[in-house]
């Protein structure tokens, strides 16, 4: 059965996403279901009040139909023509037309715009008018802004004229005194005329069409009203709990991202631990088994041979040397991560750091038959570095070149002074790296080529202890490279005078 640390990192992140969706999914539904039944609450809500609305109209409109009815019923018809005038003047009629049953008819105007008697005559003529309802404000034919109410007098029929407009204000005062500001009221005339004209494309709560005394009549009641606070209180909800589930949501992701990246440091931190154990076994297993076959074939033939004695005491004191550098880089990278080595930063010319690499690395170079290119820049000013740390990372890149340069033994070290940093590029023309492998190279214990590192010593330390050092000193590292055509390493090493402007 695999272990917990066995899990690859794509496991892991199909594990997270689990993790988030399995509560996310239930949190999404239970939200639209709120969300719906605040919808249907408010479209409940919004049906009572267009039902309290329009028996609240009809109520209303038999009241209004009633008075508008009685308000000509006082006008003396048996005083004659010129009474009948006087008594509209203040009812806001336009005028009063006679049709005597024998004779010519009269008209005494009392207003503005009236028809002229023979206009009258013609759209009105006594046949029709005597089948014109009783007490119906209807529109003239071909004068729809002109109504006219019928009233019969023992001799004869009066016909009373009122403008449109002045009926649609009537009908407006009265119902907007009936229901106050809210819900605002719209009148609309027989013909598709709204009063007022601005409100005519509201949505309506609820629609009276008028009966009696004005046939064809509507009213219309239509927002801003109680169901817009309704709606607005409605939104609210939904807004409250949008920003619940967003909330949620951010929520349960932060957690999970927090949950995957422990899980995730938790497992590279394990690996580490694994393969730092298992680079430190061996690197030591291989040096301390050379180290006692030698002494026990010393043991068994110390005196037979005092030139093989020579060639094993050599053969001990290298190994010895590579054991002691495994255990330096080790306590290096120890210090380093722990931030317990101090670097000594000072003016330091570029000469004094590269020259001592160069002596370091001069014996594998020579052994392996390598040939090592410098261009030097002549006018190097001086860096603000470690010179001793500056030269074991310079010391590290030549032996990974060395390490990787396969059959091309040749390696090349040249400096620049670009801006305001000292730049030195260390480039082989080995093997190469994929790209993908570029941002890897750093990590401790990572091997580019594991057949290369079992053939060659080292652990996987260099470079990690490289960054390291290079970050310590405010300077800058990058890599480049190609399969098959070879690696360059560039330092960015900030000038002392560059240095001392910053500060």
């Amino acid at each position: 059965m695999n272990s917990f640390y066995d899990v690859t990192p794509r496991q892991l992140r199909a594990l997270v996403l689990l993790l988030v969706l399995l509560p996310l999914v239930p949190t999404i539904v239970n939200f639209r279901f709120m969300a719906g039944a605040l919808q249907t609450e408010q479209e409940s809500a919004g049906e009572r009040f267009a039902t309290v609305y329009s028996n609240h109209l009809n109520t209303v409109s038999n009241f209004f139909e009633n008075q508008i009815a009685a308000d000509l019923v006082s006008v003396p018809l048996n005083k004659g023509l010129e009474a009948a005038a006087e008594s509209i003047r203040p009812l806001g009629c336009l005028g009063v037309a006679y049709f005597p049953s024998r004779g010519e008819p009269e008209l005494i105007p009392t207003g503005v715009d009236v028809p002229s008697l023979e206009t009258l005559g013609a759209v009105l003529p006594r046949e029709r008018l005597r089948t014109w309802p009783a007490n119906t404000w209807l529109p003239l034919p071909s004068h729809p802004a002109v109504f006219g109410l019928r009233r019969s007098a023992p001799e004869g029929t009066f016909l009373f004229l009122r403008s449109r407009d002045v009926l649609a204000r009537r009908l407006l005062a009265f119902f907007q005194s009936s229901f106050g500001e809210r819900p605002l009221v719209t009148v609309a005339s027989p013909g598709g005329e709204f009063f007022p004209q601005a409100q005519s494309d509201a949505t309506p709560l609820a629609i009276k069409t008028l009966v009696g005394s004005l046939p064809g009549w509507r009213v219309l009641l239509h927002g801003p009203s109680d169901t817009d606070g309704e709606a607005a209180q409605g939104r609210g909800q939904i807004l409250a709990y949008q920003k619940i589930g967003i909330g949620m949501v951010v929520v349960i992701f932060v957690i999970a991202s927090l949950a995957g990246y422990a899980l995730t440091r938790q497992m590279r931190l394990n690996e580490l631990h694994l393969t730092s154990l298992a680079a430190v076994a061996h690197e030591l297993k291989t040096p301390l088994a050379s180290i006692r076959l030698l002494v026990e074939t010393l043991a068994a033939h110390h005196s037979d041979n005092p030139a093989h004695t020579t060639e094993y005491l050599d053969l001990i004191a290298r190994e010895n040397r590579r054991l002691t550098k495994v255990v330096d880089n080790f306590l290096t990278l120890s210090r380093l991560q722990s931030k317990t080595q101090q670097l000594r930063l000072r003016p330091v010319d570029p000469m004094d750091f590269i020259g001592p690499a160069l002596e370091a690395v001069e014996v594998p170079l020579k052994e392996q038959g390598f040939q090592i290119e410098t261009d030097y820049h002549h006018d190097a000013r001086p860096v603000l570095a470690d010179p001793e740390a500056m030269t074991t990372v310079l010391v590290n890149l030549l032996e990974n070149a060395i390490k990787y340069s396969g059959d091309t033994r040749s390696i090349r070290l040249s400096t620049g002074s670009p801006g305001k940093y000292f730049l030195i590029e260390i480039a082989d023309r080995g093997i190469g790296m994929e790209k993908n492998a570029l941002r890897h190279i750093f990590r401790p214990f990572h091997q580019v080529n594991a057949r290369l590192s079992r053939s060659h010593e080292g652990c996987g330390l260099g470079l990690a202890i490289v960054r390291h050092l290079v970050k310590g000193q405010n300077a800058r590292i990058a890599v480049r490279s190609q399969r098959g055509q070879g690696t360059t390493f560039s330092i960015g090493i900030r000038s002392a005078a560059a240095s001392r402007t910053a500060s």
